[in-house]
């Protein structure tokens, strides 16, 4: 016998709905096994004595964020420069900006956002970033 078949015979008494609810779990706790992937975000700030708490924004479009990661109280290197991981979707093109708390809750406005790619799957060696057009001259003949 199937295993189609047996969950639906196990199921027929309860009913239809009863097969519904037990496929939404299945879908449900499916999905909730996504991959993931670790990123690694570095950041400086002017007046460090006065931030208690970092924020992580995370967002598939840029100024669009859907998650929002509260960040440990990391300690700046010698450099000045701060350093923390978050775990976002394996496949997805993420934007994270990052926002300062000050010790009475306080809040900074957003930091610029940065756009982040999923690691190439062929492990070959990624394409160079993209470079910033700052002005295209026209050519005079």
């Amino acid at each position: 016998m199937s295993l189609r078949r047996r969950v639906f015979d196990h199921f027929k008494p309860f009913g239809l709905a009863a097969l519904w609810v037990a496929t939404l779990g299945v879908a449900m706790v499916s999905a909730g096994a996504a991959h993931a992937r670790t990123e690694t975000i570095r950041w400086t700030h002017p007046e460090t004595g006065r931030v208690a708490n970092w924020e992580a924004y995370v967002g598939t479009l840029p100024g669009v964020y859907d998650r929002v990661v509260q960040l440990a109280s990391p300690q700046p290197d010698g450099d000045g420069v701060f350093e923390s991981s978050i775990e976002v979707a394996d496949g997805a093109v993420v934007f994270i900006a990052l926002r300062a708390i000050g010790e009475s809750g306080e809040q900074s406005l957003l930091s610029n956002a940065r756009e982040r790619f999923p690691a190439d799957p062929s492990g070959s060696q990624a394409a160079p970033a993209a470079p910033e057009l700052l002005q295209i001259i026209p050519v005079t003949q």
